[in-house]
């Protein structure tokens, strides 16, 4: 099983690194992404995650962004 998280925001848009960041918060926890699709819009990346790693990588994409 897997589950999908999204980061989406209006601030991503221009903004170079992002989804690096979002790679290097997912790696640091050590949990592997099976998917990334970037939106056309461009605020939007989404990441297959498996669903034993759900809660992980939603709170080491969380902090990476709002604990700093």
């Amino acid at each position: 099983d897997i589950a999908l998280i999204c980061t989406v925001g209006e601030g991503m848009r221009g903004h170079i690194g992002m989804s690096s960041m979002v790679d290097a918060s997912l790696a640091r926890g050590k949990i592997e992404h099976l998917l990334e699709s970037l939106g056309g819009s461009k605020i939007n990346i989404m990441r297959a995650v498996s669903e034993k790693d759900r809660c992980a990588a939603i709170n080491a994409i969380y902090r990476r962004f709002f604990n700093k």
